[in-house]
């Protein structure tokens, strides 16, 4: 199936866009198709052999796309990394990759392949022949793709996708949806994400044109345009997406939202009912085992943390410090289940039996589930702050934080002192009014609470707030 979405759509629409990059470049599907020969042809001739990992680290999203169908197509297995990445020595070692395709040039590391992917290159690509793409056997357990964890809380792992993954996922959320071709897909969520990358994908097996935004570019301009009838956004891009908007602005008709990724505010969620679209979808999923729920976010009487419904294909657990099930409605840690979900973490034997146990992947997450199979998401495991001998996880006394006047954004973590225990540490973002007093006074059960103002969290690409880094900033001598 992965192999086949842009032919397929080629041989059916071969006019209509593949991409949409910005509000001027628009290639067609068998434009793509056609580039994706061509790419095939030339990582032949720079002589990548099947079976190699190759980076792929460009600016430039229609060239990552022609770039990845192209490694499938020749057996080379892609590993996206972020444009904004430092390929050093270490990290390409930890990544095994023997080849970089990148809009960087060369930083002439001993043993790695490079090739620098820019404007002068793609007219170069278009001068190749047109050429078939490899006639090879497939397997289901053939690699196809690296994608690494988001490491917020610890290390990277990375997760090898392969053939059987892609597809049995893939086919499974073409399979939920229903209804006619729509328009196009605006992504505002890395590629190099699993929720970016399997969202792309999707919106292929559906033929739709996927959205690009450019640096510089207005959210109001694109959306304006009517090309879009889905955007998929983590919260952060969400409010970068309401910043853009004038105060006034009507809900898009049509338009459905899906997020994931962090929590979303009842603030946040109100106002892109009012100013974007009432069609607002939530879900929860891993880069090892899918996606696991997904529910309408009708309004905002849903709990802090509630993630939606359990897909039918998943199954998810909550289990206690022995591994034994616990009652509805009672907390603890999720454990998930799912035919095309990874056992193991690629080079890495210890993360793989710390998070594989049993047939059971446990993301490290706390929850619990309710009758109806909605899954809330309490917290990580390793967030847990232990202070003063009290256990306490950082949703819920965030939660309370944000419910006071002038608060914008909370987060919680530890400050370590030399000698002593943890202190519970408050990081918040919000207007002048805002009272430390207050923030304490929300949380009395944690005396020498330490309210820090902040002009924004540290977040990485999918908005998950980086915690390690607050506790680094404030750590005490």
């Amino acid at each position: 199936m992965f192999e086949r979405l842009i032919v397929d759509a080629a041989a059916r629409y071969p006019r209509d866009p593949a991409m949409r990059l910005g509000l001027d470049l628009a290639p067609s599907f068998t434009t793509m198709a056609n580039d994706v020969r061509r790419a095939a042809g030339w990582l032949k001739k720079a002589a990548i052999a099947p079976g190699a990992r190759v980076v792929i680290h460009l600016k430039d999203a229609y060239l990552h796309w022609v770039l990845s169908f192209a490694c499938e197509a020749r057996g080379i297995v892609f590993i996206p990394e972020a444009p904004s990445a430092t390929l050093d020595a270490d990290r390409l070692a930890f990544l095994g990759a023997c080849h970089v395709l990148s809009w960087t040039a060369s930083p002439g590391i001993e043993g790695i392949g490079w090739s620098t992917i820019d404007r002068m290159w793609h007219l170069r690509l278009r001068t190749l022949r047109v050429v078939a793409l490899p006639d090879r056997a497939r397997a289901p357990d053939d690699p196809v793709c690296i994608l690494l964890s988001s490491g917020t809380t610890g290390s990277a792992k990375k997760v090898l996708l392969t053939r059987e993954a892609i597809d049995g996922r893939l086919g499974h959320v073409l399979a939920a949806y229903t209804g006619e071709r729509g328009r196009g897909l605006l992504c505002l969520v890395p590629v190099q994400s699993f929720t970016g990358f399997m969202s792309v994908l999707t919106g292929w097996g559906q033929a739709r044109a996927i959205g690009v935004r450019l640096a510089g570019e207005s959210y109001a301009a694109l959306l304006a345009t009517g090309w879009f009838d889905v955007i998929v956004a983590a919260p952060i891009h969400l409010a970068d997406v309401l910043t853009d908007l004038p105060e006034d602005a009507a809900p898009a008709a049509g338009l459905r939202l899906t997020t994931g990724g962090s929590p979303l505010g009842d603030a946040l969620a109100a106002e892109v009912r009012r100013r974007l679209s009432p069609d607002l979808r939530m879900g929860y999923g891993t880069t090892e085992a899918g996606v696991v729920t997904r529910a309408p976010l009708i309004s905002a009487d849903h709990h802090v943390g509630y993630a939606g419904i359990v897909l039918p294909w998943v199954e998810v657990e909550i289990v206690d410090g022995a591994g034994t099930p616990q009652p509805t409605g009672t907390s603890g840690e999720v454990r998930i289940r799912a035919a095309d979900m990874v056992d193991s973490y690629l080079d890495d034997p210890e993360a793989t039996r710390r998070c594989f146990r049993d047939g059971w992947y446990h993301p490290g997450d706390v929850g619990r589930l309710d009758a109806e199979r909605g899954l809330t998401i309490e917290g990580r495991v390793d967030e847990l702050i232990n202070v003063g001998g009290r256990k306490v996880l950082p949703a819920l006394v965030e939660a309370r934080v944000l419910a006071l006047s002038g608060v914008a954004e909370a987060a919680a973590f530890a400050i370590h002192d030399a000698g002593d225990g943890p202190r519970l540490g408050i990081a918040v973002r919000g207007d002048a009014s805002i009272d430390p007093t207050a923030v304490a006074g929300a949380i009395p059960e944690f005396p020498g609470a330490v309210v820090v103002r902040v002009e924004a969290l540290p977040r990485n690409a999918m908005g998950k707030v980086e915690r390690r880094v607050l506790a680094d900033r404030w750590r005490r001598p």
